[in-house]
């Protein structure tokens, strides 16, 4: 996540999270392609599989981008109250 915030931080956000959505929507279909075809049966990860991920998953680099990502509202003048 450092190099994802490393990156936004150098104005580069969309780029990373463009991909990272595009891999989140292919896992999920992957996953509900998995799903169906072992009749809605809840798939386990293995403990090795677990363990040899080094990466947050999709999703929770995603929420990471999110503040890259908003546009900056122009500073406003307060509002005057009406006499």
């Amino acid at each position: 996540m450092r190099a994802d915030q490393h990156a936004a931080g150098l104005g580069f956000a969309p780029v990373p999270a463009g991909v990272l959505d595009k891999l989140h929507r292919s896992d999920q279909q992957r996953t509900a392609t998995a799903r169906a075809l072992n009749r809605s049966v809840p798939l386990k990860e293995s403990p090795l599989s677990r363990l040899l991920s080094s990466h947050p998953d999709h999703y929770t680099r995603l929420h990471h981008l999110q503040p890259y990502l908003q546009p900056y509202a122009p500073q406003q003048p307060p509002r005057q109250p009406p006499r």
